[in-house]
């Protein structure tokens, strides 16, 4: 037996997913001219064929306390990746939705073509900004029972903090940018998201991007400031890559904060570079990943040092909500790592 679902990139109708007793296929609808639905899927490659589901689709369904709402909204088993996918497949990160098969499709989605980005429109709370209207959101704090007292007779909600989505634009954010995540590009399953190197990440960038040099220094820099930062959970699926008009590139960069304060003995990078997951030292990033992986020249290197000199790190860390215990911890953390990477 054989189940079907549709895939849209923005609004076109791009092939479809089935799932059998054998495994599962992907194919391209004959007349559809639009980008890849993946950039390791290729409109000339056909059909797609795997044994299990298909890491490309692995890695759009949701982890964490988003899955495990999901799996109880939706009545779902924890390895029905399938009823999950088909669940959330109107609003997935990226450019594409999957709906069932034969279900009518309305979407007004598009996606952005080679004349560049579109301006984001700014979260307006009431309209678009929100995936439940405010009957909704009142059942599930009814539910959550927060601790709130406003008075009025007019339902209330909370919020802690908004999202603005980088894989949105354009008017009402209906417009859908390609992002793709390194598992995905990897065709790995998001499960594997800590069994990867930077070594690895190097290549992708290489092969992916439209402009990898300027690419890998931008990737330079984020690996440098997450490190000083205390940041050990930059896994797999922490770096992206967006699809930016005409150009492939870094996506903006997310999930950056300070996990060595939170975890007892937390490795300092989540992916290994020449086997290391601790004791990175200068010659280890300077030499080895800037220099020698990432190509990057002497000059080039010397000034992300001097604009991580530069930063005043006290003064944000102070101004932060953190308990004055992780302050102090946290600025601990950054006055260590800055001396041993410019060996003061």
């Amino acid at each position: 037996m054989t189940d079907k679902l549709q895939v849209y990139v923005g609004g076109a109708y791009a092939g479809d997913l089935e799932r059998s007793d054998t495994g599962y296929r992907f194919n391209y609808q004959s007349d559809y001219s639009g980008p890849p639905v993946f950039l390791n899927l290729p409109l000339r490659s056909g059909e797609k064929l795997w044994k299990e589901f298909p890491p490309h689709f692995d890695g759009l369904l949701p982890e964490g306390v988003l899955l495990d709402q999901l799996l109880v909204a939706g009545k779902l088993d924890r390895s029905d990746k399938w009823g999950q996918l088909k669940a959330v497949g109107r609003d997935l990160t990226g450019f594409l939705s999957v709906f069932p098969d034969g279900e009518a499709v309305e979407t007004s989605a598009s996606w952005v073509v080679a004349e560049g980005r579109k301006a984001r429109v700014k979260i307006q709370p009431g309209r678009d900004a929100l995936p439940h209207d405010w009957s909704e959101l009142v059942t599930f704090h009814s539910r959550e029972a927060p601790r709130m007292s406003l008075s009025g007779v007019q339902p209330k909600v909370s919020a802690v903090f908004w999202i603005e989505r980088f894989d949105r634009q354009g008017p009402t954010n209906r417009t859908r940018l390609r992002v793709e995540d390194t598992c995905q590009l990897l065709e790995v399953p998001s499960s594997w998201k800590y069994l990867g190197n930077l070594e690895t990440l190097v290549q992708v960038i290489r092969q992916f991007t439209s402009n990898p040099t300027l690419q890998l220094a931008r990737f330079f820099d984020r690996i440098l400031f997450n490190w000083v930062i205390g940041n050990g959970d930059m896994h797999l699926k922490n770096w992206s890559l967006i699809e930016n008009g005409p150009l492939i590139e870094l996506a903006p960069a997310y999930d950056f904060l300070n996990t060595a304060i939170l975890i007892d003995r937390e490795e300092e990078s989540a992916l290994s570079l020449a086997d290391r997951h601790q004791s990175f030292d200068r010659a280890l990033l300077l030499d080895i990943f800037g220099r020698e992986l990432c190509g990057l020249q002497p000059a080039r290197i010397e000034r992300m040092l001097r604009r991580l000199q530069q930063i005043d790190w006290a003064d944000p860390i102070s101004k932060s909500a953190l308990s004055e215990q992780s302050k102090a911890a946290y600025l601990a953390v950054v006055e260590a790592r800055m001396k041993r990477l410019m060996r003061v």
